[in-house]
């Protein structure tokens, strides 16, 4: 689980490090956590690197720290986000954030734990999963939202994770995107590829650009209009 947490006090960071190794450890999972002190710094990072959850000390109505909770869910539109801190709910959520948990200081570990398993407990039940076999003849189930965008080249199909990982399978890619695009979160704006809205930055007039990744995906000749669309229309 990458795990990313901002906050000023570098005392609060190292007690949520602590309970989050804890945590990970108790259900036999590996936990990588970052934590930031700085905004900036904090900001630049989760634009660069995925993060499977984020937390983020309470969010007042001040121009700085909206920013910070406007930008966070426009790059995660569907990730676990939870505040700690006492706090009003009707301030956060007049950001737009949308929260999925809140978690008032000071708290036990009983009260970590239990939030987590709460958390845990939802991605998993709403993550569909896909199984694959890959050229090396393992076989894999990958969590639908993990996939950024898959691409065909000869007989080939490479899918691209959140992770920075890529799978290689033989499959033929008419069949590969019949299993995706039976899900509202994936679209195929070219024959050679399929890419997840939800990690789509912004969408040109030939291509479709990322989140997480270097080079843009094409949009094939005619299928413009219907690309933005299927991207508005997921949102509304």
């Amino acid at each position: 689980m990458k795990v990313a947490y901002y906050d000023e006090s570098l005392e609060y960071a190292e007690n949520i490090r602590n309970l989050m190794q804890k945590y990970c450890t108790l259900r036999y999972d590996s936990a990588e956590i970052e934590s930031f002190t700085d905004k900036s710094v904090f900001l630049e990072k989760v634009t660069l690197k995925y993060y499977d959850l984020i937390l983020l000390k309470a969010v007042y109505a001040d121009a700085a720290e909206t920013e910070i909770a406007e930008k966070i869910r426009d790059f995660y539109p569907s990730a676990p986000i939870v505040f700690l801190n006492r706090i009003n709910e009707t301030v956060i959520e007049s950001t737009f954030c949308r929260p999925v948990h809140f978690l008032m200081n000071p708290f036990q570990q009983d009260s970590f734990f239990q939030m987590m398993n709460e958390i845990t407990k939802s991605v998993l039940s709403t993550n569909q999963r896909i199984g694959i076999k890959s050229v090396d003849g393992a076989f894999r189930m990958i969590p639908l939202s993990d996939i950024i965008y898959a691409e065909v080249s000869g007989h080939t199909i490479t899918i691209h994770l959140n992770s920075g990982e890529t799978h290689e399978i033989t499959e033929p890619m008419k069949k590969f995107s019949q299993n995706l695009t039976v899900y509202p979160d994936f679209i195929m704006p070219h024959r050679s590829y399929i890419v997840n809205i939800l990690y789509i930055s912004h969408i040109t007039s030939n291509s479709v650009h990322l989140k997480f990744c270097t080079d843009p995906v094409p949009i094939a000749k005619g299928k413009l209009n219907a690309v933005k669309e299927a991207y508005k229309s997921f949102y509304e």
